[in-house]
């Protein structure tokens, strides 16, 4: 090993060590991606440096293991071992549970990197959970940067699973808060992050702008792995819009690219693309050599994935040689690896593509079986994709076949356009452009494509005005049912009252319930408005003025009392010291508190047999500054030992009009009170989240930040009386 080699991994090596030297400062665990930039640029590979932090994790103490861990998953993902990354980041996920560092931004950095290698391996529901639980971490340790990656991670998973409105708030949280710190690396991810779904969304021009900027930045940071990832994105929207020249000239970057910081895995992906472009670019010999060598890094690699996949697209390969052997070969390899997959798709495009192979007739069960298991697999694009093979491959001997089978070949083509994404549907349609012989050919493709972007226009249409008469629906619903519960309630009690019958005690306490009715219809009503007027104009009018939050918080859990044991559940608030008095508006940060209090007394009662307390609990606390400035935090945390809230609906529990499933079943609520205080934390410029609790149930928490110490004059001397306010001072000090 040369000397500069020792000294880049040294380097490296401090890096992880001041990872787990300061798990609360984000900026250590950015130290550490640039130090794996800095150290590939310099020619050492992915590879070297996970050698390099497998050792050093068997070497570190055990307060230190975690970091070397959390190093090794990381590396791990960018070699594009996904098994091995999650094997490490589970290892030090434990560690830093045994360390007592979950609630750091470190702990969110690990469940990022496992949101990542679970994205990678296709099983989109768990990344969902490890991205949600790393925002949640994120929150609660006040790391920008960490939010930035989390939210990042949930629009790439949103992107996949093709919920795009999710995607696009998710990629625009993560771009605000990179431009924030001026954290242009982190930028430059996220706009090819959005420039994927535009992409989808069939939106190239403006797709292309984003991708040349961020391609522009990365050569500029001189970060490989980033460059091969836009080059790649670049390859592919030049495939949709039929410029093979040109996607082959990014695929061919990507992978030098990808050779360079030795993630062997990528290599290989990018010679099965380079084998389909040629493909696609009628140099079938050219691309039987791209897959077979593929194939041969694959079997190297022992990734029986990727061989499949290269077999898969071998088999058209050797078949278009006249090499039917080895498409034979090819092709049954890909089918007995994708039959024990749980990769629906391929499961059946493989043996429909094995059919195909063997000539069999169009009407065969061996062709319409597979074909209408995958049609009903929900999957446009590789449906698309089938339909169009399945055309071509039966178009030829149409004409000497039964008499509808011309007919059937081009309801093949028709089908494939209807299903297709915008993008895709123009490129099938551009292949079939260039094939037509006649005017009249073209103009049929013409009018195809034509027909399905309107039908796909009105299709929108009405799935939004299903949405919308859905959602008005439900809100007639459940506001119905809020405002029937408690006037149901209120009328005895008035009813009694009226009889005087009641002692003077119970005569308040009843009143007291109805008024606590009264308020929180009030309060529904309230937050319906305001939700709407914030979506509408985009704003909050605040008239904030100092208030003390900790003596709201024991007001409001002393009104809901009566609340609390309608349900069964008590409320307690712990004690915490006289608190600094923040800048607020009152009115509205007394209506976050009660939506907050209110949720937990709906959702706070344990599962019966459970063991857990029918106990709601409130706490307020004083956060230190973080090295971003400021005078430090006040936070609230309201905690319950309910139902609790499934990791995959913890985040979009604060949209408007969500409910998690215990909601839904209940039917509880317009689902706004936790949507209102979102947008009033964050208007305040504070944070709001909710996290499991470790004992069952979950916690919902916000922090605001503190304003400059109020100070007394100096000249006066404090009067009787005054203690409570000079404890006040001292504290925010």
């Amino acid at each position: 090993m040369s000397d500069l080699h020792s000294q880049i991994i040294q380097l490296v090596c401090m890096a992880v060590e001041r990872v787990g030297a300061e798990p609360a400062d984000e900026q250590r665990y950015l130290e550490l991606n640039f130090a794996l930039d800095r150290a590939v640029e310099r020619h050492l590979r992915y590879r070297e440096l996970l050698d390099v932090f497998e050792r050093g994790a068997r070497e570190a103490t055990p307060e230190r293991g975690w970091a070397w861990r959390l190093a090794a998953g990381l590396d791990a993902n960018l070699t594009g071992d996904a098994s091995v990354a999650i094997a490490w980041l589970q290892e030090g996920r434990a560690q830093l549970a045994e360390a007592g560092l979950e609630h750091t931004p470190a702990a969110s950095f690990l469940f990022s990197e496992l949101s990542r290698a679970h994205y990678h391996r296709g099983e989109n529901g768990t990344a969902m959970e490890m991205a949600t639980r790393a925002l949640q971490l994120a929150r609660a340790s006040n790391s920008l940067l960490a939010q930035a990656y989390s939210h990042h991670y949930l629009g790439l998973i949103s992107i996949r699973r093709r919920d795009y409105d999710y995607a696009r708030r998710q990629i625009r949280s993560a771009q605000e808060l990179f431009e924030r710190m001026n954290q242009r690396h982190g930028r430059a991810r996220v706009l090819d992050s959005h420039a994927t779904l535009l992409m989808d969304l069939g939106d190239h021009a403006q797709a292309r702008t984003l991708l040349d900027e961020s391609l522009a930045v990365k050569e500029e940071l001189r970060d490989l792995r980033g460059q091969a990832l836009t080059c790649g994105n670049l390859a592919r929207l030049y495939t949709a819009l039929c410029d093979y020249p040109q996607a082959l000239h990014f695929l061919n970057r990507e992978r030098e690219l990808t050779s360079r910081v030795g993630d062997e895995r990528h290599a290989t992906i990018t010679r099965i693309q380079s084998g389909w472009l040629h493909l696609l670019d009628g140099r079938a010999e050219t691309a039987r050599q791209e897959l077979l060598e593929a194939r041969a890094l694959s079997v190297e690699r022992q990734d029986r994935r990727a061989e499949a996949h290269a077999c898969f697209a071998l088999a058209q390969a050797q078949d278009r040689c006249g090499n039917r052997e080895g498409a034979e070969e090819a092709i049954r390899f890909a089918c007995d690896y994708f039959a024990h997959s749980d990769d629906t798709v391929m499961r059946e495009w493989a043996p429909l593509r094995q059919a195909m192979l063997r000539d069999e007739q169009l009407e065969a069960d061996s062709v319409q079986a597979p074909l209408e298991r995958l049609r009903k697999c929900g999957a446009h694009s590789p449906f698309a994709e089938a339909l169009f093979e399945v055309a071509d491959r039966f178009r030829a001997g149409a004409a000497e076949g039964p008499p509808n089978r011309l007919q059937r070949v081009a309801a093949l083509y028709a089908e494939a356009l209807d299903v297709a994404e915008p993008a895709q549907a123009a490129q099938l349609a551009s292949m079939l452009r260039a094939r037509a012989k006649s005017a009249e050919g073209r103009a049929w493709v013409d009018a195809m494509l034509s027909v399905k972007t309107h039908k796909d226009e009105l299709e929108r249409a009405y799935a939004e005005l299903r949405r919308a008469e859905t959602l008005r629906d439900a809100l007639t619903q459940m506001i119905v049912h809020d405002l029937k519960n408690p006037l149901t309630a209120i009328t005895p009690w008035l009813q009694t009252i009226q009889m005087g019958a009641l002692e003077p005690e119970e005569t308040r306490e009843y009143l007291q319930t109805v008024i606590d009715e009264c308020d929180y219809l009030l309060r529904m009503i309230e937050d319906l408005n305001d939700v709407g007027r914030m979506q509408h104009e985009g704003s909050v009018e605040l008239r904030k003025e100092r208030i003390d939050l900790g003596a709201m918080l024991i007001e409001v859990c002393s009104r809901l009392q009566g609340r609390a044991r309608e349900s069964r559940l008590a409320v307690f608030c712990a004690e915490f010291p006289p608190l600094p008095r923040v800048v607020a508006d009152g009115g509205k940060m007394r209506r976050v508190l009660e939506n907050l209090v209110v949720n937990a007394i709906k959702y706070g009662r344990p599962p019966e047999q459970s063991g857990r307390p029918a106990e709601v609990w409130l706490s307020a606390a004083v956060e230190p500054p973080t090295p971003d400035g400021g005078w430090g935090y006040l936070r609230i945390q309201i905690c319950d030992y309910g139902v609790g809230i499934p990791l995959s609906e913890a985040e979009r529990v604060f949209e408007p009009y969500y409910q998690a499933e215990a909601g839904r079943k209940r039917k509880a609520g317009v689902g706004l009170g936790l949507a209102f205080s979102r947008m009033i934390v964050d208007a305040h410029g504070g944070t709001i989240w909710s996290e499991p609790n470790p004992s069952g149930g979950t916690v919902f928490a916000f922090r605001l930040p503190l304003p400059e110490p109020e100070t007394a004059p100096a000249a006066d001397p404090p009067e009787a009386g005054d203690e409570a306010d000079l404890l006040v001072t001292a504290v925010a000090r």
